[in-house]
C-alpha cells in the first residue's frame, strides 16, 4: 500500500472522496450509497448524512433530489435517470442470456458487474459478466457458454458491441480470491469492482463463498454490503436447465474435454494476440481467464486523487 493512500483519515475526507469518485462516472450518490462504498472508513449512516450536511454547507458538495454530486455537475442528475432507464432495459436482456447459461455445464455463478451491476448502462455499453466455474472445467466452461451465446447472437464480438454480453472474466472455484490481480497501487479499483458485483445464478452459496474469500476488499470498503438487486431475488433456475446441465456435466466429465478446449482456445487466444496484441490485463491460466481489455476502472475525469 502506498503512502498516499494510508491518507484517508477522517469522515469527511472519506465522504468527499467517495463523492469525488463516482462523480469521476458522472454518477450521483445517494447518502445510503456514500455510506456503502465509503472509502476506507467505517461510520453508521446517521454519521455520513450529517457530514454530507457539513459539506453541502460548506459548499463542497451539491444536493438535489437526494443526490449527492460535486459543485456543478447538477447535469449528471438527468444523466443518471437516462442510465437506469437503459439499465433496466439491458437487465431484461442480461436475464435472457443467465437462463440460457443456466443450460451449461459446469458454471455456478454468474454475476452482472461493471456498469450493468450499478444501472449506469449507455447506449453504447456492453453486458458483462463474471463466471466461477467448476474447479478443473474452466476452459470448457468458458468455450461451451461462449459459442452458445455466440450461437444466439447475443454475444459480443467485433463491432457488435451495445447490448451484447461480454463473458470477461471466468474464475475457478479455487481460485475465487481475486487479490492477486488487483492492479498496483489502485488495489481500491478491485475492491469496488467485488463489492459491485450482482448475481444471478447462485449455485451452492459460491456467490456467498466467493465474497467471504475477498473478505480482504473491506480495507478499503468497510460498509459495503452485498449487491442484491430484485432481478437475483426472483431469478430461478428451471428444473429442465438443472437436469439438461448435470447431465452435460457428466458427459463432458472427463478430461479428455477440458484437454481439447483448453488446446483449442488457447490457440484462438494466440491468433487473436498477433491481430490485437497482448493488453497485460489480459490473463489467461487454468484459475482464471481475463479477457477485458479494459483494465479495472482507470479514473482520469475528475478530481478524486486529490483526496487521497
Amino acid at each position: 500500500m502506498s503512502d498516499n493512500q494510508q491518507k484517508i483519515t477522517d469522515l469527511k475526507q472519506a465522504t468527499l472522496f467517495t463523492v469525488s469518485y463516482f462523480d469521476a462516472f458522472g454518477q450521483p450518490l445517494t447518502s445510503f450509497e456514500v455510506w456503502n462504498y465509503l472509502f476506507r472508513h467505517q461510520a453508521d449512516l446517521s454519521e455520513v448524512i450529517i457530514v454530507l450536511e457539513e459539506l453541502r454547507t460548506e459548499k463542497k458538495i451539491e444536493m438535489t433530489n437526494g443526490f449527492y454530486f460535486l459543485p456543478n455537475r447538477k447535469n449528471i442528475l438527468e444523466l443518471r435517470e437516462k442510465r437506469y432507464e437503459i439499465s433496466e432495459k439491458y437487465w431484461e436482456k442480461a436475464l435472457f442470456a443467465t437462463k440460457i447459461l443456466s443450460f451449461c455445464p459446469f458454471i455456478k455463478m454468474v454475476a452482472a458487474n461493471n456498469s450493468l451491476a450499478l444501472f449506469t448502462c449507455d447506449q453504447q455499453s456492453d453486458i458483462d459478466f463474471f463466471i466461477i466455474t467448476t474447479k478443473n472445467h474452466i476452459w470448457f466452461a468458458r468455450g461451451f457458454s461462449s459459442l452458445l451465446l455466440h450461437l444466439l447472437l447475443i454475444r459480443r464480438h467485433g463491432k457488435r458491441i451495445s447490448g451484447k454480453i461480454c463473458l470477461s472474466i471466468y474464475a475457478n472455484e479455487d481460485a475465487m480470491d481475486l487479490s492477486y490481480i488487483a492492479p498496483k497501487n489502485r488495489e481500491f479499483f478491485l475492491s469496488y469492482w467485488i463489492a459491485e458485483n450482482a448475481p444471478i445464478i447462485n449455485k451452492d452459496q459460491t456467490f456467498e463463498k466467493y465474497k467471504e474469500v475477498n473478505s480482504w476488499i473491506k480495507k478499503d470498503l468497510p460498509n459495503a454490503q452485498n449487491n442484491i438487486t430484485n432481478y437475483y431475488k426472483d431469478f430461478t433456475i428451471s428444473k429442465l436447465a438443472l437436469i439438461i446441465s448435470r447431465f452435460l456435466e457428466i458427459f463432458f466429465a472427463p478430461k479428455f474435454w477440458e484437454d481439447l478446449a483448453r488446446f483449442t482456445e488457447k490457440k484462438l487466444i494466440k491468433n487473436s494476440q498477433k491481430k490485437f496484441g497482448h493488453p497485460e490485463s489480459v490473463i489467461f491460466s487454468d484459475q482464471i481467464l481475463k479477457f477485458h481489455t479494459k483494465d479495472w476502472k482507470r479514473v482520469t475525469d475528475g478530481n478524486w486523487e486529490s483526496y487521497l
